[in-house]
């Protein structure tokens, strides 16, 4: 049915025909209308308030800190916010600061910011009314070098306000200023036992009263600890299709059971933590532009990639003369790479050969 136009309550009527046993989305701006029409027709589904909560980082940072789930002090700024306001915030933070948007996915826009002059700029720079939330910056441990980021995601089902983890999702290290590089199933965090991942993910969830759905959190290594990034009520963006490699669980499904009443049935025990067992390493590397990048020059070595043991396919997402902006966050990558490994050093052998082959030009 086409419900482009349509209010809550028009989409609620038209859809109560067909007596639907779910709803479900995979991307978070359709959150607040799924959770609308869910709460018309008495479908399982998040809450409107929190799917409000989940859309909304002020709302969200605010609700984990009053429960005491740690996580990086916040200041939020309205979409109404005046010059006098940024002043007043910019010589009160500690700096260096992250500034993102309250709302938005996928790193869009999401700044490192040094000094109160380069928060006042940027925010200035800004050509519509939206919503802000400056951040502390929670740094890295400078005496632990990774092959791999500082944080990791934890994919999870909750029914009826039980949890249930499924996989934890890892990092290859970000560009900056906090663009991902991709992503790669069973993660991991060196030194950080899964238990105390999976524990921290449940207490964000609690904390934001999450009582159906699929989530997807986000959790950092810090020096101080474990520390909470963002919550997300759906599917992380890529896992599905990483998770899929090298299990036999297909997330897509356990989303649409889920979203129809059901509860999946837990992973096999010889899965680590409980987690969904995995025969080898799935990965999905991605291709930024470096932050000085305009237009894509030339792309080379697309059919050497495919040729590399462990790559099953490449994708080509800008070509000769695309525009690209660094700020578009995941949307700006120029090119991905698919495929799976026996264990981690065997994914980043491959993967160093695959940085190594794609050749781009930029101006």
């Amino acid at each position: 049915m086409d419900l482009t136009g349509k209010t809550e309550d028009e989409t609620a009527s038209a859809l109560a025909h067909y007596q639907p046993d779910g709803i479900v989305t995979f991307v978070d701006h359709n959150l607040e209308a799924c959770a609308a029409v869910a709460a018309r027709l008495g479908l399982p589904f998040h809450s409107p308030e929190v799917a409000a909560t989940l859309v909304d980082k002020r709302r969200q940072r605010a609700l984990l800190a009053k429960a005491g789930v740690p996580g990086p002090r916040a200041w939020p700024l309205n979409d109404d916010f005046t010059s006098s306001d940024i002043t007043d915030l910019a010589v009160r933070l500690p700096y260096p600061c992250v500034l993102k948007p309250a709302r938005g996915s996928g790193s869009r826009n999401v700044y490192a910011i040094g000094c109160t002059d380069e928060l006042v700029s940027t925010l200035a720079a800004q050509h519509r009314p939206e919503a802000w939330l400056v951040e502390e910056m929670l740094l890295d441990d400078p005496h632990q070098e990774r092959w791999h980021s500082s944080f990791a995601s934890v994919e999870s089902v909750v029914t009826a306000g039980d949890v249930s983890h499924l996989a934890v999702t890892g990092r290859l290290p970000v560009e900056p200023p906090f663009r991902e590089t991709g992503s790669f199933v069973p993660g991991v965090l060196e030194g950080i036992p899964s238990d105390a991942l999976l524990s921290m993910a449940t207490r964000a969830i609690e904390a934001l009263q999450i009582n159906w759905g699929m989530v997807h959190t986000e959790i950092k290594a810090t020096p101080a600890g474990l520390a909470i990034l963002e919550v997300n009520g759906r599917l992380g963006g890529l896992v599905p299709y990483i998770l899929g490699r090298v299990s036999a669980v297909d997330l897509f499904q356990v989303a649409f059971l889920v979203a129809a009443g059901g509860r999946p049935r837990p992973p096999a025990a010889q899965g680590s933590a409980g987690l969904v067992p995995c025969d080898g390493v799935g990965f999905w590397a991605l291709f930024p532009p470096p932050l000085s990048a305009h237009r894509v020059e030339s792309v080379s070595g697309i059919d050497e990639l495919l040729a590399i043991p462990g790559i099953d396919d490449v994708l080509l997402h800008r070509a000769q003369g695309d525009g690209v902006d660094w700020r578009e966050g995941f949307s700006s990558n120029v090119a991905s790479v698919t495929g799976r490994a026996d264990d981690h050093a065997d994914m980043q052998k491959t993967l160093r050969a695959a940085r190594t082959t794609l050749k781009v030009t930029f101006s």
